[in-house]
C-alpha cells in the first residue's frame, strides 16, 4: 500500500465537501491504482527480461576467463541439436581424450582463420578426425589432425549469439528491430521507478506524520472508505481501494536547521541514486562489449548445411539420399550445389562453407534417381540461385565448374562467375563461364581488359557436357570441355574485387562471344553439380570429375 501525505488549511475545511466530492475522489483513486499497478507489472517484466539476457551473456562470456573458447554457430549444419546464433562453448581437452562422438571445435582444414563445429564421425588415416555436420548426407572432405582441435563442445547457451549471424549475413533490419526492443525493455524496466522511490521514501520516514495514528498534540485521525472527519489540526485518511492517501497538518513546524539536514540528506541520497544508476549502465555495457570482443576474437563456428533435418519415415526424403545422389565431396569447394533435394527453392550447400542457395521462380526442378541425378531447368528470362551468405574477396587461384545442357533452342548465358552485386546485374563482374547464342562456350577474367578463351564448336545439342574453368596463382587460365583443354592464356588473373558467386544471371555486356541481347543474359538450359574452388584444380582431377558424373 502506497501513502501519499498532502499538506492542507487548517480545519475549516468542509467536512460535507469532501464527502460531496467522495465518488470522484473514489473514481480518481481507482484509475490511479490500475495505472499503479500496470506500471508495476510493465518494470517487474522488463527486468526480468533484461536480467535473463544479461545472465545468458554472462553464462556465454565468462568460461573465456578460464581459457575456455566461446563461439557463435553460424550456420545449420549441427542442426536440431545446435541452432545458427547459439554460442557454444568449447572446453581444452588433452588429445588423447579426443574421442568418437564428441561436438569438437577445431581450425577449419579449408578456411584459414575459422572455426569449425562438428561432430567427431569416425577415424581417418593414422591420426586424423573424420568430420560430420550432424545434418550433413556425408562426412566433411578434409579430414583434422588432432593438433586442430580447440576443444571440446561442452556448454550450449541457446540463440544469445543471434545478431552475430545477421550482423555477418548484414541482415540489419534484424538488428534494428532487436536494439529497437531492448531500449523499450529498458525504458519499461523504469516504468515503475517513482513508485520504488515514493515507497523507500516512506521507508525512511519521510511524509511527517503519515504513519502515527495520533500525536502529542492531540491530533486525531478519520478514516473512511469514501469521505472523513475532520477536526482541530487532524490527519485526514482517504482510502480508495488500493491506494491509501493522507491529508496531513503537521502539529508543529520544523525549525530551520531540520529542514536544512533533510534537504542536505535528500540531496546526498539523490546523488547515490544517479551514481548507482551509472554504475550499473556502464556495468552492463561493459558486459555486453567484452562478450562482443570475446565472440568477434574467437572466430564464429561455421559449416556446411548440406542436408535439411530428414524424416526417416519420409518416403521422399528417403530417395533423396540415396548415396549415389549424394557423392562425397572433395577437394574442398566454396560452394557446391548438387540440386537434390527434390522441393522448394533452397539448393543446399555441400561444402564446407554454408553459401546455401535460392531459386527464382524461373527455376525448374526435374526429379532423378539412380542413374539420372536430379537437376534444375533455367528458363532463359528469370531463373537463377543467388545466396545470402556474405561477400568474400574474390580467389586469385580459383576453379569453376558445372554439368549444362544445352536445348537447340537455348539463347546461351551467364552459366557461374563472380560479381560485386548479390544479385540484378554487377557493375564489376569476371571469373566466368557463358554460352553465346549459338552454344559457343567461353570462359574468361577481367583486369584492365578481358582475357578469354572460346570453343570452336557449339554445344546446343541437348545433351549434358561438363565445363570447367581454372586461373592459376600464376595467371595462367585453361578451359576445360568434358575434361578435355580446350584452350589456354597466360597473363589472365582476375581483377582484385568483393562480391559473390552468381548463378545463371549477371552482367556479360563487353565481353565476347555473348548472347544476342543483355535480356538473353538468363541462362536458357539445364544446371548440375555447380561448384566453386579457391584452388586451380589440376588437369587429372577435373578428368576425374567427368569421370565420377553427374
Amino acid at each position: 500500500m502506497t501513502t501519499y501525505d498532502v499538506p492542507r488549511h487548517p480545519a475549516t475545511a468542509s467536512v460535507a465537501a469532501v464527502g460531496a466530492r467522495g465518488h470522484e475522489t473514489s473514481t480518481s483513486g481507482t484509475a490511479s491504482a490500475r495505472l499503479g499497478w500496470l506500471r508495476i507489472v510493465v518494470g517487474i517484466l522488463s527486468r526480468t527480461v533484461l536480467g535473463t539476457l544479461v545472465g545468458l551473456l554472462l553464462w556465454a562470456a565468462v568460461p573465456a576467463v578460464i581459457g575456455w573458447t566461446p563461439t557463435t554457430v553460424m550456420t545449420g549444419s549441427m542442426e536440431p541439436r545446435i541452432h545458427p546464433g547459439d554460442v557454444v562453448v568449447a572446453r581444452p581437452v588433452a588429445e588423447s581424450s579426443i574421442h568418437r562422438g564428441q561436438v569438437l571445435l577445431f581450425q577449419d582444414p579449408d578456411h584459414a582463420d575459422h572455426l569449425r563445429l562438428h561432430r567427431y564421425d569416425d577415424n581417418g588415416q593414422g591420426t586424423q578426425i573424420v568430420t560430420k555436420g550432424d545434418a550433413n548426407p556425408t562426412a566433411d572432405s578434409t579430414p583434422i589432425d588432432r593438433s586442430a582441435v580447440v576443444g571440446v563442445g561442452y556448454l550450449r547457451v541457446p540463440y544469445i549469439g543471434t545478431p552475430f549471424v545477421w550482423a555477418a549475413g548484414h541482415q540489419w533490419g534484424h538488428l534494428l528491430v532487436t536494439g529497437s526492443a531492448l531500449m523499450l525493455l529498458v525504458l519499461g524496466a523504469q516504468a515503475d521507478r517513482s513508485l520504488r522511490r515514493e515507497l523507500k521514501g516512506e521507508g525512511r520516514g519521510e511524509g511527517g506524520a503519515a504513519s502515527a495514528p495520533e500525536d502529542a498534540t492531540g491530533t486525531s485521525s478519520a478514516t473512511g472508505t469514501s469521505g472523513a472527519s475532520v477536526s482541530g489540526t487532524s490527519t485526514v485518511t482517504v482510502s480508495t481501494g488500493l491506494v491509501l492517501a493522507s491529508v496531513a497538518a503537521p502539529a508543529t513546524a520544523a525549525g530551520p536547521a531540520s529542514r536544512r539536514s533533510t534537504r542536505l540528506a535528500d540531496r546526498r541520497e539523490r546523488r547515490l541514486r544517479r551514481l548507482r544508476g551509472a554504475a550499473g549502465t556502464l556495468a552492463v555495457a561493459g558486459l555486453v562489449g567484452g562478450l562482443a570482443l570475446t565472440l568477434v576474437v574467437s572466430g564464429g563456428a561455421g559449416a556446411a548445411f548440406s542436408s535439411q533435418a530428414a524424416n526417416k519415415t519420409s518416403s521422399f526424403a528417403a530417395a533423396s539420399a540415396y548415396d549415389c545422389l549424394m557423392p562425397a565431396v572433395t577437394d574442398s569447394p566454396v560452394f557446391s550445389y548438387g540440386y537434390n533435394e527434390g522441393s522448394g527453392t533452397s539448393a543446399l550447400d555441400s561444402s564446407s562453407t554454408g553459401r546455401a542457395g535460392t531459386l527464382s521462380t524461373g527455376v525448374t526442378r526435374v526429379a532423378g534417381a539412380c542413374g539420372s541425378s536430379p537437376y534444375v531447368t533455367l528458363n532463359g528470362t528469370s531463373g537463377a540461385v543467388t545466396t545470402n551468405a556474405p561477400a568474400v574477396t574474390a580467389p586469385t587461384a580459383f576453379t569453376v565448374e558445372s554439368w549444362i545442357n544445352l536445348p537447340a533452342n537455348s539463347t546461351g548465358g551467364k552459366i557461374i562467375g563472380f560479381g560485386n552485386q548479390a544479385s540484378g546485374l554487377s557493375g564489376q563482374y569476371d571469373r566466368q563461364i557463358w554460352a553465346s547464342s549459338t552454344g559457343v562456350i567461353t570462359f574468361g577474367t577481367y583486369n584492365g581488359g578481358t582475357k578469354t578463351v572460346s570453343t570452336t564448336k557449339t554445344y546446343r545439342d541437348g545433351t549434358w557436357h561438363h565445363v570447367a574453368g581454372t586461373v592459376t596463382a600464376a595467371g595462367v587460365l585453361t578451359l576445360y570441355v568434358d575434361g578435355a583443354v580446350v584452350g589456354t592464356m597466360s597473363n589472365a588473373a582476375g581483377e582484385p574485387m568483393t562480391g559473390y558467386w552468381r548463378v545463371g544471371y549477371d552482367n556479360l555486356s563487353g565481353w565476347p562471344n555473348i548472347p544476342a541481347s543483355s535480356a538473353n543474359y538468363w541462362f536458357s538450359g539445364s544446371l548440375d553439380d555447380t561448384a566453386a574452388y579457391n584452388t586451380a584444380l589440376s588437369a587429372a582431377t577435373i578428368a576425374q570429375h567427368v569421370k565420377n558424373g553427374r
